[in-house]
């Protein structure tokens, strides 16, 4: 089992992320989304080896376990609940349904924001009730018990890493994730981060990107590294450097300070950006139509 270098964060994956596109279109996966208990059953059964039940009882060998699945959005999906329950009944081991005990306060489901949108829409998570964590903390004891998280298909690990990042700030460690499809390798490794902060500084952004990028998914950093990047930073306008500028404050806001509010202005900060960029688009188009029809005329000119 291969183990995350800069974190104790373990993965198992029951499909090959290289199938990725098979499993978003199986029937038993588009039902078990939308809230078929059984299909989700179904789906690991037909997905489940004998190899990965050794994979996971070397796991939970090492101490007792708690599964708990990530809460979803809609609360319809059924695959992390179910797989959770598996993976307890497989192993002998316990487990907890996340939607029962923490509400999702992100209220867009991320299956409907681009991927390249989907940082500056940050996952938050509630308990339902204050005494949530005493309660998971007595079932989990003084370290007595690991806790692994269940998901469904771990794409930029985004959702997982927030909720993870959500019990840890509230006392309760987590030791590994499991997910029916995906990359484990979710957690960004040192010189990643700091490599972030460099072109940040380059860039003359003022935002601790140490800070921030500790608390993001190894896919986050790449893709704000990829953002701030000096030559592609630089190839936009001022004001689109403005407004990135302040989405990254506010999402350093959310991420580090726990400050929810800051989510309304990077709400407002969004939809600027995404008007400023369909208006470069349609500026973009009208200049390629009017090439193409200079083209055509200069073509005409010359048959005639």
């Amino acid at each position: 089992m291969k183990k995350q270098k800069d974190a104790p964060i373990d993965g198992l994956m029951i499909y090959d992320k290289k199938h990725t596109d098979s499993l978003l279109v199986d029937p038993l996966f588009l039902r078990a989304k939308q809230g078929d208990r059984q299909a989700a059953f179904d789906l690991i059964q037909k997905l489940w080896t004998f190899d990965k039940t050794r994979q996971a009882l070397a796991i939970t060998q090492r101490r007792p376990t708690v599964f708990i699945s990530v809460p979803g959005t809609s609360r319809r999906n059924q695959i992390p609940p179910v797989f959770a329950e598996f993976l307890a009944d497989v192993t002998e081991q316990s487990f907890l349904i996340g939607d029962e005990y923490v509400a999702s306060l992100h209220a867009t489901m991320m299956k409907s924001v681009k991927n390249s949108n989907r940082l500056m829409r940050p996952r938050m998570y509630e308990p339902y009730e204050k005494r949530f964590f005493d309660q998971l903390r007595a079932v989990v004891g003084n370290g007595q018990k690991q806790v692994i998280l269940v998901e469904d298909v771990v794409t930029t690990g985004s959702s997982v890493n927030s909720f993870r990042r959500f019990l840890e700030k509230n006392g309760i460690p987590v030791a590994g994730i499991f997910g029916v499809k995906g990359d484990y390798d979710i957690v960004p490794s040192t010189s990643e981060i700091q490599k972030l902060q460099k072109i940040a500084t380059r860039a003359g952004i003022s935002v601790d990107m140490e800070k921030l990028g500790q608390e993001l998914s190894k896919s986050e950093v790449i893709s704000l590294t990829y953002q701030f990047l000096a030559e592609k930073y630089k190839a936009v306008s001022v004001r689109e450097q403005r407004l990135m500028r302040h989405q990254l404050r506010c999402l350093y806001e959310i991420k580090v300070n726990q400050n929810l509010n800051a989510s309304v202005k990077l709400d407002r900060i969004c939809s600027m950006m995404q008007r400023l960029e369909g208006k470069n688009d349609k500026t973009t188009t009208g200049k390629s139509d009017n090439i193409l029809r200079l083209l055509e005329e200069k073509r005409a000119v010359r048959v005639g």
